[in-house]
Formats: C-alpha cells, structure tokens, sequence
C-alpha cells in the first residue's frame, strides 16, 4: 500500500507544476567558442526610459562575440526599419556582414522585415529561448552600458546620448579578461588613437610590423578564449548534473502566462 501511494503521489501532475523544482542543478554549460571576429554576432536594445534632448530613445548595441568589439548607435524609435539602417548603413559598410546574428525574440528582430535583411545578405539569424535573456552574450554589456551612463549622466538625465561615442571608445580600448587583449586590436588589428596618446605617448604606432601576424593573433586569442571558457564551466558545473531524459518519460514545458482583468484571470493564480 505504501509504495502505491508513494506512486501515486509521484504521478500528480499539480503537484510536478506548482511546487518548487527541488532538484536545480540540472544542465550544464555548453556554450561554444567562436574563431574569428564577426562569427557570431549580439545585437539588442537598451533603453534608458528617458527621451534626450536628441529625441533618442534607445541605444542598439552591436556585440561581437570573439573579440568584444561593440558598436553603439542611439535611435529614435524601434523598429525593424531602424535596426536595418543601422546595420546597411553603418555596421556592414564600415566592417563587413556577420556570419551570423543573435538576437532576442523581441518584436522587432522577428519581424519579416529583419528576415529578409538576414536573407539578403547571406546571414544566419539565431533567437535565444523565450524569458531567458542571460543567454545572449551582449547582456553582460549591456549591464556595464547602463552603469557607465548613470556614472556620466546622475545630474542631466535627458543628455545621455551626448557621451555615446567616448564610451564605445574607452570599451574597446579596455583590456578585456578572456581574450587577454583589447577589442579593437583583436577586430581591427591596430590599437585605436585616444587623447591620451599623442599627449602622453603612451605608445607608439609600430608600421613596419606585420601586425602580430593576425592568424597567430587570433590563435592565441582563441586559446585564451577556451581558457576562459573552460574557468566558467567548472565554476558553473560544480554540483551539477547533465540533464538526461528517457523515451517515454513524462516532461514539463514552463509557461508564462499573462493576466487579463476582462477574463478574471490573474497569473499568479495560473499553472506555470
């Protein structure tokens, strides 16, 4: 009798929807590391919620994943249409098509509009899963974005577009942890002028070097890269388990649903 019991209550589907998933350590990483500049490119939307003095309303931020370059252009609205100028106009023509974009599953990115963009130019176009945005690698920027705008604005909300250009700047000059380099000698091959240079002569442009050889550059960039991915994998897997299913065995899709005040139905009264 017990063991029918202990069977049935195993078997009780509100039981399996409502109460908490005691066993959260399921899954590992499994993200891949790219090769080259432009293999896999972010892109994304942050908005400040304030219009500047510009009429901007929004920053989109193009994000590549190999050597952390990042394009920043304020709009006026967003839209498909904006998102296509920005990248015709001013990404492709000043550094090439991406072999492939990731994006969110936003209005705007899955609209027939950016499909045929993507389809015209020869672009694989990837969407992370739904309600799970810490999967795109531009998120991380995007943190640091919004940091970096309420240190230069706390005082003149409605001017933070006018400081967008010095701050690409100082981000791809940094030097960043996991490619053990700066972004831009990474994606361009060549360290950007700054003030501070000409100024301080804080180093010196070298033009009868050959650049690092970009191919042994960028193969050792790709190493420190599988480093640094193999460093948040172990931190990440510790005490987890891989996520392994059976044929046959009973699986839970979760759901996010929305209330409506017409339907009287609320969704923290919802199954999730």
């Amino acid at each position: 009798m017990r063991r029918k019991v202990c069977a049935f209550v195993r078997r009780c589907q509100d039981c399996h929807r409502l109460k908490p998933f005691p066993y959260s350590n399921v899954g590992l990483h499994s993200r891949e590391v790219v090769t080259c500049p432009l293999e896999r490119v972010f892109i994304d939307f942050v908005v400040p919620t304030v219009r500047s003095r510009e009429g901007n309303i929004a920053v989109l931020v193009v994000f590549d994943d190999f050597s952390k370059f990042v394009c920043i252009y304020p709009v006026r609205r967003i839209s498909s249409e904006v998102v296509k100028n920005c990248l015709v106009e001013k990404l492709f023509p000043s550094f090439g098509v991406p072999q492939s974009i990731v994006s969110d599953n936003a209005a705007v990115f899955k609209s027939s509009r950016f499909y045929n963009l993507c389809f015209s130019w020869g672009i694989r176009h990837i969407t992370t899963s739904r309600y799970y945005p810490q999967a795109s690698q531009v998120e991380r920027f995007n943190r640091n974005l919004k940091v970096a705008l309420v240190i230069c604005h706390n005082f003149q909300h409605t001017h933070w577009d006018e400081q967008l250009s010095s701050l690409a700047l100082a981000f791809n000059s940094a030097w960043h942890e996991s490619t053990a380099g700066t972004p831009v000698s990474l994606f361009l091959g060549r360290e950007l002028n700054h003030p501070l240079g000409p100024k301080r002569k804080l180093f010196q442009l070298e033009l009868d070097k050959d650049a690092k050889n970009m191919g042994e550059f960028w193969e050792t960039t790709l190493g420190n890269l599988r480093k640094a991915r193999a460093k948040v994998a172990g931190r990440n897997d510790a005490g987890r388990r891989r996520a392994e299913f059976r044929v046959g065995e009973l699986v839970l899709v979760r759901v996010h649903p929305l209330s409506s005040k017409s339907r009287q139905r609320y969704a923290k009264l919802h199954y999730k």
